[in-house]
């Protein structure tokens, strides 16, 4: 196929659900157009934008793309170039199944619990949860977490795809009231011990929205036989290392491209420990896959699986190419070295801490040391103290939808509020295309953070002067 600009922005947009579509001032639910040039990024934990460099990569590639079969095969392509960034071979002890989103996804393990132990009613535990993506709540009950399918169809949002009788959910707390950092360890043995009829899934976090990652040694310590292990690693700011450590303890991995890597929203995947897959595909049919038809393409699951399912064989294009995308940036990133991109991070971590501790305004949240180094997280002082999450959401939506000067665009755009009870806190974090660019740079430059704390300072200001 032949693309226009136009038609690649389209085409990106397409296969995800409503938090793509824009509104009437042509802005997204977090207050920029995806496709917007004019725009500084250091909001990679929240989402990205569509880039020239995306386009012109996507124009070349998919430019002899003409039939559904070219379609499948880079189907394929991206299965295999997952594999290959991660593992060093398409040779893995998983398969990869995809998502239109990093919430989509959550709902593979629940998947995996119907047809492994159809017996058995499902404990699903999630911690940090008011850290993760709002789906989560639903997604994580086996309902409808968006109104807008990929195929383009509505949704009941909230509705049960699986019968609720069997599916509980236990949310654990990512901070307390005081916002130090939870340790669930001791509540998640005591559920684990407490439920042994049950098929447990217990989903934890290494990256939330603020780097919070919890301990994986509990995999170990806390393991029984009814127990699933998943760990929602989407914001993908972890080494290859460590997600093949996992993977071959018989761990799920959840990934997205469109966080860390910079991507366009939304591209979710979770790697399935092959012998989850070994388990199941003696099946004759996955009845319980079949219930996401709503949900799912036959082109999500690996091809050994897509036989044994009745799922809508429309390929998400959209999907695809987030994908391809996210590959490449995987491997520029990469391409840098290890040691150059530690030291970006590193420099880059020291720069703004020292950068928001010049201002009374900002308060670094507990526990920065605890998380991950490509985001930090502050709450925003006024004259009457911390501002609220209403109050952080306008402050926000105040910065990123108006223009400003002294930064390389018009626009800047950063990790948009995370609410706990009724405190708030913003982020600043970097993705893989900032680290590169920053390299490129000299590695030590970093007048642009500067610059976009001293805006939001000013933003207070305004936000304060007008109430």
């Amino acid at each position: 196929m032949t693309a226009t600009k136009q038609e690649i922005i389209e085409l990106l947009l397409s296969g995800t659900d409503e938090r793509t579509t824009l509104n009437d001032n042509g802005l997204s639910n977090y207050g920029i157009d995806f496709s917007d040039e004019s725009l500084t990024n250091r909001g990679s934990c929240t989402c990205n934008i569509i880039t020239n460099d995306h386009i012109d990569y996507l124009a070349d590639k998919i430019g002899g793309v003409s039939t559904e079969q070219d379609w499948i095969n880079l189907v394929d392509e991206v299965e295999k170039g997952i594999k290959i960034e991660i593992s060093g071979t398409t040779e893995t002890d998983y398969e990869v199944f995809f998502g239109p989103s990093g919430t989509d996804v959550v709902y593979f393990p629940l998947l995996f619990s119907r047809e492994l132990y159809p017996e058995k009613k499902i404990l699903n535990i999630i911690t940090c949860i008011e850290e993760l993506g709002s789906g989560t709540i639903n997604a994580g009950q086996g309902k409808y977490f968006s109104k807008t399918n990929q195929f383009r169809k509505s949704t009941p949002k909230g509705g049960a795809i699986i019968d609720s009788n069997f599916v509980k959910t236990e949310y654990l707390s990512a901070r307390c009231a005081q916002g130090t950092i939870e340790d669930p360890k001791n509540k998640l043995k005591e559920l684990i011990k407490a439920n042994p009829e049950k098929s447990i899934i217990v989903s934890l976090v290494v990256g939330s929205k603020s780097g919070i990652e919890d301990n994986l040694s509990w995999i170990d310590e806390l393991n029984a036989d009814n127990v699933l292990w998943n760990v929602d690693m989407c914001q993908f700011r972890h080494s290859r290392e460590l997600i093949e450590s996992l993977t071959s303890k018989g761990v799920s991995v959840m990934i997205t491209g469109s966080k860390f890597y910079q991507a366009p929203p939304f591209c979710g995947a979770i790697l399935i420990p092959d012998r989850w897959v070994r388990n199941i595909e003696h099946h004759n049919e996955l009845n319980s896959f079949n219930q996401f038809r709503e949900v799912f393409s036959i082109y999500d699951i690996p091809e050994r699986l897509r036989a044994k399912t009745n799922l809508p064989s429309e390929i998400n294009k959209g999907g695809v190419c987030r994908w391809l995308v996210t590959i490449k940036s995987i491997y520029a990133l990469r391409s840098i070295g290890q040691e150059n991109i530690q030291r970006v991070i590193t420099n880059w971590n020291s720069f703004v801490n020292k950068e928001l501790s010049k201002y009374e305004e900002f308060i670094l949240m507990p526990d920065q040391s605890k998380t991950n180094p490509t985001i930090i997280s502050f709450q925003v002082k006024g004259k009457n103290g911390k501002l609220n999450h209403q109050q952080m959401r306008s402050l926000f939506f105040s910065m990123v939808e108006s223009n400003h000067e002294g930064l390389p665009t018009k626009r800047v755009f950063i990790g948009q509020p995370v609410a706990y009870g009724d405190k708030s806190f913003l982020r600043l974090a970097i993705g893989a295309n900032n680290i590169v660019n920053i390299h490129n740079r000299g590695g030590d430059t970093f007048e642009i953070e500067k610059r976009i704390i001293a805006i939001i300072k000013q933003k207070l200001i305004d936000f304060e002067g007008n109430q």
